[in-house]
């Protein structure tokens, strides 16, 4: 920021602990702007001590390989998560009509519009909340599988 003719540099030290990512998964939409992800992992002890200030100038830049690549892992890691848990997922009638009542009605009426209709929004919501069993059942996972997990760290002379 400026401050009458001195240019002041924000600066910052922080500890950013070490993750594994476990689980990844795309929500793809058609519109870029509601595209989003999910994703689990586990977060443990070791990490690093980043040093941050404000750059002069920020570039972004995209590879199209890089990303062709990492979109299709995260479809297919998608896609396995949708095979393995969406089978045991069950959303009855009533948990529809609930989560319209509770979350659609109230969520349309603070923005002062108008809730779309119980049946217009049963697919969505049915879908929704499939989506959700599913991130539930993958967490669940996750956490036992934590407890089966052991890592080992291999670190070369010299690295600490």
């Amino acid at each position: 920021s400026t401050f009458g003719s001195i240019w002041v540099k924000a600066q910052a030290r922080a500890f950013a602990p070490g993750n594994i990512s476990c689980v990844f998964k795309v929500v793809a939409d058609p519109d870029p702007t509601k595209m989003h992800s999910l994703g689990m992992g586990l977060t443990v002890s070791d990490g690093v001590i980043a040093n941050v200030r404000q750059a002069e100038r920020t570039n972004v830049r995209f590879n199209e390989q890089d990303i062709r690549a990492m979109v299709s892992a995260q479809l297919y890691l998608s896609n396995y998560l949708d095979s393995r848990f969406r089978p045991a997922v069950q959303i009855a009638p009533k948990d529809v009509e609930d989560f319209y009542q509770t979350a659609v009605v109230p969520r349309a009426k603070a923005r002062g519009q108008e809730p779309p209709a119980l049946d217009a929004a049963r697919d969505s919501i049915q879908e929704a909340l499939i989506q959700n069993g599913i991130n539930q059942q993958a967490e669940q996972w996750l956490k036992e599988s934590r407890l089966r997990l052991h890592i080992e760290k291999f670190l070369e002379e010299g690295a600490k």
